[in-house]
């Protein structure tokens, strides 16, 4: 399969929590990004953004390569205080054929780096997984799985991941081939307390005929507890992928439950080198990205404009009487969420990033009815958009916060 520059979906936005929301009012954030190539061996971005008309320095990030061209170090810096305070610090060693088989990372605390975490990794000779190894100092955590992979037939693998601190296996993917060696089909099973596999999930690969991914589809099976799923299956996801005659990826497409349709496009010169991009959807969104490049083909300018409408307020036609807001908006540190229930309940607080991943999830315990005010500490969490859900029984809202630093 031809690899594109987007090698993660970075913008599938969680519409599946809006559905009875309307929006209020409309946001522009611009970002100029400069990067310089000081020798072979560094690389180094910087960040501003616009405030007021004014550019103010947001991040510096410093990366070093090897004589592979490998990353080996990659330090970020936020300004603070009239000056680049360091933040966070990532390591990464190699194998005998570039797999990454360590990456540390680092944080910085009372002027002085502290391992946050570890994860370590190793290959098998044709490349494939043995056991994986992660360790959380800040938590004391720690996580280790073995891989056995097993040929089926001569189109069917099986890939079975271990928890050696319980010696029985966990989960199964069953991986379907084509005669051509593309995927097919990928099916996920777990293991549940008695030592039965049952199945949770599949996604349906489609490709083109000159064997690019042209659709990708994600079933689930509804379980009504975690050893007994029910037959009932439902599509949560699809990725669509369009190219031009010479093969480039020109739009992505992701959508959840077959609506509200997010949407990725790419613009090339006549080197082919993507120049513009822009990412949109059913959300309210637009974002656009302008590449800039050296003789060497190399990016040193990446300007960003973003344009959404971000606050999602109660639909007037909602049962959910609802209200909620943060302040100051956007914020440094921390923010004040202040919120009016209706009615008593439990309430609980989650924090989304900009794609939709769950960041943190809070239990605010039970609330009787009347405004409330909760200080959420974003210390931890790097500069950007984020969602907060705020539920209490049957009553949602949804909110956005911007977090700068």
């Amino acid at each position: 399969m031809k690899k594109s520059l987007i090698l993660v979906v970075k913008s599938i936005i969680f519409l599946f929590i809006c559905q009875n929301y309307a929006y209020s009012y409309g946001l522009t954030s611009d970002s100029n990004y400069v990067i310089s190539y000081p020798d072979k061996y560094h690389k180094t971005l910087t960040c501003t953004y616009l405030v007021d008309s004014t550019w103010i320095n947001r991040s510096f990030e410093s990366i070093t390569f090897d004589d592979k061209s490998r990353v080996t170090e990659d330090v970020l810096q936020y300004w603070q205080n009239n000056a680049f305070i360091n933040d966070s610090k990532n390591l990464y060693q190699y194998d005998s054929v570039s797999n990454i088989n360590s990456h540390q990372r680092y944080k910085w605390e009372n002027g002085n780096w502290v391992l946050n975490y570890i994860d370590s990794t190793c290959y098998f000779d044709n490349g494939k997984v043995q056991w994986d190894f992660y360790f959380d100092f800040e938590n004391n955590s720690t996580r280790r799985y073995e891989y056995e992979y097993k040929q089926i037939s001569a189109n069917i693998e099986e890939i079975y991941k271990t928890n050696p601190l319980n010696g029985y296996y966990h989960y199964k993917t069953k991986i379907i081939y084509n005669d051509s060696g593309l995927v097919l089909f990928e099916n996920f099973y777990l293991m549940d307390s008695s030592k039965i596999w049952f199945f949770v999930d599949s996604t349906v690969y489609i490709y083109n005929k000159t064997k690019n991914t042209k659709e990708v589809t994600y079933w689930a099976v509804i379980l009504d507890s975690i050893s007994h799923p029910t037959k009932e299956w439902f599509n949560f996801k699809r990725l669509m992928y369009y190219y031009d005659f010479k093969g480039n990826l020109i739009k992505f497409e992701s959508g959840w439950f077959w609506n509200d349709i997010n949407y990725e496009t790419y613009e090339r010169d006549s080197l082919n080198r993507i120049i513009h991009e822009k990412h949109g959807g059913t959300y309210g969104f637009e974002e656009n990205l302008y590449y800039i490049y050296d003789d060497s083909s190399r990016v040193v300018n990446i300007k960003i404009n973003v344009k959404e409408t971000p606050i999602l307020t109660v639909n007037e036609n909602s049962n959910n009487n609802f209200n909620t807001f943060c302040f100051p908006n956007p914020f440094s540190e921390s923010t004040n969420i202040k919120y009016s229930l209706n009615r008593a309940d439990n309430t609980e607080l989650i924090i989304y990033n900009y794609s939709g991943m769950e960041i943190e999830r809070i239990n605010l315990g039970y609330k009787d009815a009347g405004e409330h005010l909760f200080t959420f500490d974003a210390h931890k969490m790097p500069s950007g958009f984020y969602y907060y859900v705020l539920q209490a029984g049957t009553q949602k809202f949804v909110n956005k916060m911007q977090l700068l630093r």
